[in-house]
């Protein structure tokens, strides 16, 4: 198993707080409570895993491979967590959640992620669909259950 992050999710916060609390240098516009609901009531701890397939994938590989080792795609709100308790990882790789999807269009499929460029941390919106692929540089973020 890969190395287990605690994180506390609060639900008592809205969605631009959990940004705010991040303190992120850059965030999407796009990333709003209409396009990314929140799902969920009280303070839960929840245990998270970074996954790294070593290769390009498509989502649906991703999600079969999650779903393989027994772990459920993180959620926005695991995302935001996760960048505002560990901040220093996403400045080493793209970290993505697979269970927060925005549909663009009726079809373009937008998912958070947090990323690093030139030492700003951002949170971002990336599509492994549009293009075909996510890169093997990757992780997903996942929730042990």
């Amino acid at each position: 198993m890969e190395k287990i992050y605690k994180v506390v999710v609060d639900y008592g916060k809205t969605l631009t707080k959990m940004i705010k609390a991040g303190k992120f240098d850059e965030v999407d516009e796009d990333i709003n409570g209409k396009h990314f609901p929140l799902k969920g009531v009280g303070s839960q701890e929840t245990e998270l895993v970074l996954v790294h397939l070593k290769k390009d994938v498509t989502t649906m590989e991703a999600f079969g491979y999650l779903a393989r080792l027994g772990l459920e795609p993180a959620k926005i709100e695991h995302l935001l967590a996760f960048g505002t308790t560990f901040p220093e990882l996403q400045e080493q790789f793209p970290i993505v959640a697979l269970d927060s999807v925005w549909i663009c269009y009726g079809y373009y499929k937008y998912y958070p992620s947090l990323y690093c460029i030139g030492g700003e941390r951002k949170l971002g919106i990336s599509s492994g669909d549009t293009g075909g692929l996510w890169s093997d540089w990757c992780r997903f973020l996942a929730v042990v259950k």
